[in-house]
């Protein structure tokens, strides 16, 4: 199969168009305002192809409001390591009847031992880890002295908790996780491994490759590692297994269209880390998603920005 005819091209974005209007009015796509996307591609996509491509791959990005960045959060604390620490210790009882006002007790007092630390870029508190304390002590009902940034830990203090849960919004090449568990916090994780003090890193959302790669290449030696919502290559905008295109001609359209793009107008094909992902989150998009929505300059537009849009 070809790539669609301009006329297909043409009826497709008017279309499409009129869903994506529908879409923003219903506040369904979080952070994008209608305005903002008509200038957008307005400004940006200057001919039906690139109009076309705009929309289509619009349409099949993936869309986290701050509800849904709240109930990863929950889901990952709460279901994949509480939940399963306790049905572990129930199995090994083996009295799995037990009454809910007992198991409620039971994660209450786990979570009393748990200490929350959010991944920083550096060592200074962005908006992403702040809104990750923030969620913490507002919406998953966790105590403020539970949560502290590394570098306020005092060694002695480590004695008190169980475990070290590392949080993280999203993770993509897996460059900061790198950086924070072999540098920033290195000192906070040989005190915890004198005292065997289990560490876990928990993504809401991630490329799981990143996570293996960095493990096979022994650089997340001692840490576990928990992705709540696990991206793979299906999820990747011009993988082969994504099933946006209608052939391997139609995607072969893009990656060329978006190449002359990025040599027209200094914007990349693909994000941090060759990463190729559509991905937008509350108010925001990593830098591993696909650039044409966050780079900024003279000759491009942004849809939302970044802290490196500029450059």
């Amino acid at each position: 199969m070809s790539i669609p005819s301009i006329p297909d091209m043409k009826l497709y974005y008017s279309n499409k168009s009129t869903l994506i209007r529908v879409i923003c009015r219903t506040h369904q796509w979080s952070g994008i305002q209608e305005s903002n996307l008509t200038d957008w591609i307005q400004a940006n996509f200057k001919d039906n192809e690139g109009r076309y491509l705009a929309v289509k791959i619009l349409l099949h990005s993936l869309y986290y409001s701050e509800n849904n960045l709240i109930e990863l959060l929950r889901h990952g604390i709460y279901n994949i390591i509480i939940g399963q620490e306790i049905k572990d210790s129930l199995i090994q009882t083996k009295n799995i009847f037990v009454p809910h006002s007992i198991s409620e007790a039971a994660v209450k007092e786990k979570l009393s031992k748990i200490l929350f630390i959010p991944l920083l870029d550096g060592n200074k508190p962005n908006e992403s880890a702040n809104s990750i304390v923030r969620y913490l002590t507002s919406n998953i009902a966790i105590e403020q002295k539970n949560t502290a940034f590394h570098f306020h830990i005092n060694p002695t203090d480590l004695n008190n908790y169980e475990k070290i849960i590392i949080l993280d919004d999203c993770i993509g090449s897996g460059d900061q996780l790198d950086s924070f568990w072999n540098n920033s916090f290195s000192s906070v994780r040989s005190e915890a491994q004198k005292i065997n003090l289990p560490v876990y890193y928990m993504a809401l959302i991630g490329n799981e490759k990143s996570v293996i790669d960095l493990h096979l290449e022994g650089r997340l030696s001692g840490l576990r590692v928990v992705i709540c919502d696990k991206l793979d290559d299906c999820n990747r905008i011009y993988s082969s297994e994504n099933n946006i295109w209608n052939s391997n001609d139609e995607r072969n359209f893009a990656i060329e269209y978006f190449d002359d793009i990025e040599s027209k107008y200094g914007v990349p094909r693909l994000g941090h880390g060759n990463l190729d992902f559509s991905l937008v989150m509350h108010n925001t998009v990593p830098d591993w998603t696909l650039p044409i929505f966050w780079t900024e300059n003279y000759d491009w537009k942004p849809l939302m920005k970044r802290k490196n849009s500029s450059g």
